[in-house]
């Protein structure tokens, strides 16, 4: 179980970094600051990740991924209290210009 478990973390980071370089490379998700801003925002995680992946045995690796929900919980209810405050949250930007504006049919999933 060891060894999958290894090659799970290693296609994990495989993929999000496929992912994180794509939306790098793409201008219309990367208006103007945002590449600094991707950056910025991933060096903190990224540095948390590093010394908890060198600190934690892999005995402990399903506390570490519990630990590693929480913050994305964290994260995603930031992000939604963010959104929530933001006035200008409702419009969809793309490359700079207001490409449409968000209805509330749309919120009804």
């Amino acid at each position: 179980q060891v060894a999958t478990s290894k090659m799970g973390m290693i296609y994990g980071i495989i993929g999000m970094t496929c992912l994180i370089t794509g939306y790098w490379l793409d201008e219309t998700y990367t208006y103007n600051d945002g590449r600094w801003l991707i950056a910025a925002s991933m060096a903190p995680g990224i540095l948390i990740g590093v010394i908890s992946a060198i600190s934690v045995e892999l005995t402990t690796l399903p506390e570490l991924v519990g630990a590693y929900n929480g913050f994305g919980g964290l994260a995603a209810a930031l992000e939604g209290i963010g959104l929530y405050l933001d006035p200008r949250a409702k419009d969809f930007v793309r490359t700079g210009s207001v490409i449409a504006s968000q209805t509330s049919a749309m919120l009804v999933v």
